[in-house]
């Protein structure tokens, strides 16, 4: 079983029934690959850098069809509209991914012998 195959293989759209079949092992070695790809992938590092990125891009859409908008061209003002609802989703689903993530590190440092988080600390 190669790993990279299997990263490979999912990226094409295949199943992780199909993978799992194809190379001769069994779902739950699939998905233990692809977590650990994911865990590799995507860190916090790699999900502020993305928000930040997006968030430019975003103001420069914004800036390059704002001043149209506001001279009346209606389709202008519908993207812009948009890419302001855009921003905010990419805000408020990062503030909760953070909320998510602060939690879960408080559960594994009580999980370490800091306490017991099920019973309130």
């Amino acid at each position: 079983m190669n790993d990279d195959t299997i990263i490979k293989q999912r990226i094409g759209g295949r199943s992780v029934r199909a993978i799992a079949k194809t190379n001769g092992c069994s779902v739950a070695e699939v998905n233990r690959v692809l977590d650990l790809f994911a865990n590799a992938t995507i860190t916090d590092q790699v999900r502020k850098h993305t928000l930040a990125l997006e968030l430019a891009r975003l103001d420069e859409l914004q800036e390059a069809f704002y001043e149209q908008a506001m001279g009346g061209d209606v389709q202008s003002g519908a993207l812009v509209a948009k890419i302001i609802e855009r921003r905010r989703a990419a805000l408020v689903y990062a503030r909760h991914l953070g909320a998510a993530f602060a939690i879960l590190h408080r559960r594994d440092s009580f999980a370490c012998g800091g306490g017991n988080w099920r019973a309130g600390g």
